[in-house]
């Protein structure tokens, strides 16, 4: 048997409890900060309305990674801040924890932006892969951050799956440029408002 293994695990998840609080008030300003933008990118779209599935892809690909990118900037200030590492065993836990579920919906996106559908196809194709994949990696997620990141992963993933029901009843697709506002209300507007909701609580909970 490897003990030495299993007592790491043991400090590793007994480490993920203690640091809850610690996640739950940096995962605020993540959620916050990608909601804003998800909401701009959601305007930007309806706006810009790429004619290609590959433009489609492109534009959210963009925003996704520039997302990636400040959300990683805003999780490494407040490490800095709270003398934290970074990199440390439970964050490395974390990432792996979503990166399945991540990976698959950015492959099946881009096998989508490369399919030859029609726009309207693809891009709805796209958001219902995007809602549900990114619902399961906040799924997996919460099991190592705050409880309320469980309820938001069921939300996506129960909205990826209600536009299926809503396409089967109404045997059409809206055209494209809905798209954009949907995927904008729905990454921008539920992750702007967890982000709201464990602000909060949280200042609720310092406050007692």
């Amino acid at each position: 048997m490897d003990t030495q293994g299993a007592d790491e695990n043991l400090r590793v998840i007994r480490k993920l409890l203690e640091r809850t609080t610690i996640y739950r008030r940096s995962l605020a300003p993540v959620l916050l900060a990608t909601g804003l933008l998800g909401l701009l990118a959601g305007v930007g779209g309806w706006f810009l309305q790429p004619a290609t599935p590959l433009g489609f892809g492109s534009y959210w690909n963009v925003w996704a990674v520039a997302l990636v990118l400040l959300d990683l900037l805003l999780v490494y200030r407040q490490a800095g801040r709270g003398e934290e590492e970074m990199w440390s065993a439970p964050a490395r836990r974390v990432v792996r924890s979503v990166l399945p579920s991540f990976v698959c919906g950015l492959l099946l996106g881009l096998a989508c932006m490369a399919s030859g559908q029609p726009l309207d196809h693809a891009c709805w194709a796209m958001v219902v892969l995007w809602h549900v994949f990114y619902g399961c990696g906040l799924q997996t997620a919460s099991f190592f951050m705050p409880r309320e990141l469980r309820f938001c992963g069921w939300s996506f993933i129960a909205l990826g799956l209600l536009w299926v029901g809503v396409f089967l009843i109404l045997e059409t697709l809206p055209v494209a440029r809905w798209a954009h506002l949907v995927i904008g209300a729905s990454f921008g507007g539920l992750n702007l408002g967890f982000g709201v909701w464990l602000a909060f609580t949280e200042k609720r909970r310092a406050a007692v």
